[in-house]
């Protein structure tokens, strides 16, 4: 049984991409966005995978002060938790200016199960590091 994650990930127009558009931003999340899926075993969460065959849809929604990427994710397994991952844009080498990517909520995790295959509200910020 596979379900579908939906969320948005958000970056403040006021954040210094050092000369990347949002097209190059949006690229990075179309091609790097992973969902990662976990075990869990007593109260640890354990032997993590990246979720193979998954689907990514991501579609543009800015706002006035925010590029919004509404994303769709595909082929996600029930009864597994899945944490959303994105890794660092360098924005510039030297020195080394990243956007980084988390949870809205801090350890956010999604769990389908098989009478529930969407999980709608994942949303994820970024930081400039």
């Amino acid at each position: 049984m596979y379900g579908i994650i939906k969320g948005s990930i958000k970056v403040s127009k006021y954040t210094n991409l050092q000369g990347k558009t949002p097209q190059q931003l949006k690229a990075h999340l179309q091609n790097n966005l992973q969902a990662r899926a976990y075990e869990l075993y007593d109260t640890s969460l354990v032997n993590p995978q990246i979720v193979d065959s998954t689907l990514v849809t991501i579609t543009e929604a800015h706002t006035a002060t925010d590029y919004v990427y509404n994303y769709s994710i595909t082929n996600i397994p029930a009864n597994r938790v899945v944490y959303i991952y994105i890794p660092p844009m360098i924005l510039r080498n030297s020195p080394v200016i990243k956007l980084i990517f988390g949870a809205e909520w801090l350890n956010m995790l999604a769990i389908l199960t098989s009478e529930d295959t969407l999980f709608e509200g994942y949303h994820i910020i970024s930081a400039l590091k």
